[in-house]
């Protein structure tokens, strides 16, 4: 969306120095911290399949205790997740607006 600005010239400058250009890159910022997070909640959802898979019978206390782990540590991360992707959306289309 950046690279489509119709007549600035250097680009770099208007991001940096107008209302528009600080929403659009405070905005990918928090993509980027919100796709962060959703990839450490699909690692411990591997994590916690991977364990699952390898269980030959029923899950001993132990195995147990490690599965619910990282399945509360992926929905909390996965939650988490939701909101800087969340604040992302609203500050690009608040943009247009500033």
């Amino acid at each position: 969306m950046a690279f489509r600005v119709p007549g600035r010239d250097p680009l770099f400058d208007y991001l940096w120095s107008t209302d528009w250009g600080t929403m659009i890159w405070l905005g990918f910022l928090f993509a980027v911290v919100g796709y962060i997070l959703g990839t450490v909640a699909g690692i411990n959802s591997k994590k916690m399949m991977d364990l699952g898979k390898s269980l030959t019978g029923p899950p001993t206390p132990e195995q147990g205790g490690q599965i619910t782990t990282y399945q509360k540590r992926a929905n909390m991360l996965a939650k988490v997740a939701s909101l800087p992707v969340l604040a992302a959306v609203a500050f690009m289309a608040l943009s247009q607006h500033v």
